[in-house]
C-alpha cells in the first residue's frame, strides 16, 4: 500500500524544501542537541549516580520542552505517514541517549523527567505545525532554522564574552588561612591521612607554595601570584579512611569558614571536588565546582595534583595501579577555543569546536541544496 504524503506543501509559490536539505538539517538538529546537552564532551568511564535528579528551575524546564523543537519541524517536512509518532519515537530515543550521556559525564547532570519534556516537547511542536499552521510549515521551517542559527551564534559568542572574563583568580582574600586536613571555622576534618599538601604559584624564581598555617606574607604573595600568572597549582598525598565522607571533606584549602574560600581541593564520597573563587564562581567558588567521581577509595594511598592554567584546569590522580588524568575547561559552549586558538584545548573540547562549526555549516549548505533545486525547477 502506498504511503500517504504528508510533505510541506510549499510556502505559497509550490516551491518545497528538498530531501537531500531536510536529511541535512535533520544531521544539524540533532547536533544541536549534542552540543547544548554535553558539552564539553568530557566523560568518564564510570557511570556516576549523583548526576540523577538535580534540582531544576523553570528555565531548565523550558528548555527541555524546547531542545528536540527543531528536529521536530524538520522530521514533519519528510513525506511520513504518521509524522507525529515518527516524531514521538525519534525525540524519546533522542532523549534517552542524551540522558544517559550526561550520567557519564563531568561536566552534566540526567534527570529521568527530561525525558518526557523533551518528548512532550517535540509532540507538541510536530502537532502543532500539523493542525491549524498547516500551510506555514515550510516558512516555519526556514525562520526556525534561522533563527535558532543566530541564537547559536549569539549564545556562543555571550558564553565567550561572560566565561573567558569570569574565570580568573581574583578577589582573593589573604587573610584566610591555609589549613590542611581541614577548615578553620567548620567542621570539615578529614577522615584518613593528608601529607604534603600545598598550594602553589608563579614559575621559576616566583614560584612560591604555601602549607598548612603558611604566614600571612606568604599568603599575601600567593594571590598576588596567582592573579598576576592565572595560574595555580595543588597538590596533597591522601588514603583516605572512609568511602562515604561529605561536606566535602577538605584536603587542603585556602578559606575561612563553610561559605568564604580562595581555593580548595576535598573529598565527597569517592569524588574529587575542586573549587576556584572567580567572579563566576562567587565567593565559595561553589558554581562550576569540579567533581571528579570515583577516584579517592579507602585505604588506597592516592597522589593528586591539580593545575589551574587560565581557565583549564589539569587534574592528575595516582594510584599503584596507575593514573587518572581529567581536563576541564571553565567555557560553558566551547567558542573561546575559535578566538583564542593559543590556547590549552583539551579532547573533548576539540571535539565540541568541531560539533560548533558544522552548526555553522550546516544550515548553509541545506539553504544551498534548496537554492539549486528551485534553480533547477524553474530552468
Amino acid at each position: 500500500m502506498a504511503e500517504h504524503s504528508t510533505a510541506i506543501p510549499g510556502d505559497g509559490r509550490g516551491r518545497q524544501t528538498g530531501p537531500w536539505a531536510l536529511a541535512v538539517l535533520s544531521a544539524w538538529s540533532l547536533l544541536l542537541v549534542a552540543w547544548l546537552t554535553w558539552t564539553p564532551f568530557s566523560f568518564e568511564g564510570v557511570l556516576d549516580p549523583d548526576a540523577l535528579f538535580p534540582h531544576t528551575g523553570p528555565l531548565d524546564l523550558l528548555g527541555n520542552v524546547a531542545l528536540f523543537a527543531p528536529m521536530a519541524l524538520v522530521l514533519i517536512g519528510f513525506p511520513l505517514r504518521n509524522p507525529v509518532r515518527t516524531v514521538a519515537l525519534a525525540a524519546l530515543g533522542g532523549s534517552v541517549v542524551v540522558e544517559l550521556g550526561q550520567l557519564y559525564s563531568q561536566a552534566r547532570v540526567a534527570s529521568p523527567v527530561d525525558i518526557a519534556l523533551n518528548a512532550g516537547g517535540a509532540v507538541l511542536v510536530a502537532w502543532a505545525f500539523l493542525g491549524p499552521l498547516r500551510r506555514l510549515r515550510t516558512p516555519a521551517l526556514r525562520v526556525t532554522v534561522a533563527l535558532v542559527w543566530i541564537g547559536t551564534v549569539a549564545l556562543a559568542v555571550q558564553a565567550d564574552r561572560t566565561f573567558a572574563p569570569g574565570m580568573v583568580l581574583e578577589g582573593w582574600d589573604p587573610e584566610y588561612p591555609v589549613t590542611q586536613g581541614d577548615e578553620a571555622g567548620a567542621e570539615r576534618s578529614y577522615v584518613g591521612t593528608v601529607s604534603d599538601a600545598r598550594i602553589c604559584a608563579g614559575e621559576g624564581d616566583d614560584r612560591l607554595c604555601a602549607t598548612d598555617g603558611a604566614p600571612a606574607d606568604v599568603r599575601r604573595r600567593l594571590t598576588e601570584l596567582a592573579a598576576r600568572d592565572q595560574r595555580l597549582e595543588m597538590s596533597a598525598s591522601v588514603e583516605s579512611g572512609s568511602d562515604v565522607q561529605s561536606g566535602p571533606t577538605r584536603i587542603i584549602t585556602f578559606s575561612r569558614g563553610a561559605f568564604l574560600r580562595n581555593v580548595t581541593m576535598a573529598q565527597e564520597s569517592t569524588g574529587l571536588v575542586l573549587r576556584f573563587r572567580t567572579p563566576l564562581t562567587g565567593s565559595n567558588g561553589r558554581r562550576y565546582e569540579i567533581y571528579v567521581p570515583g577516584v579517592i577509595h579507602e585505604g588506597v594511598p592516592t597522589s593528586i595534583t591539580s593545575v589551574f592554567d587560565e581557565g583549564a584546569v589539569r587534574t592528575s590522580i595516582e594510584t599503584a595501579t596507575g593514573e587518572t588524568v581529567r581536563n576541564h575547561v571553565f567555557d560553558a559552549f566551547a567558542v573561546g577555543i575559535l578566538t583564542r586558538p593559543g590556547d590549552y584545548v583539551p579532547p573533548g573540547q576539540q571535539i565540541a569546536r568541531y560539533v560548533y562549526m558544522l552548526l555553522l555549516g550546516l544550515p548553509l549548505l541545506a539553504g544551498a541544496l534548496e537554492v539549486g533545486g528551485i534553480l533547477r525547477r524553474e530552468s
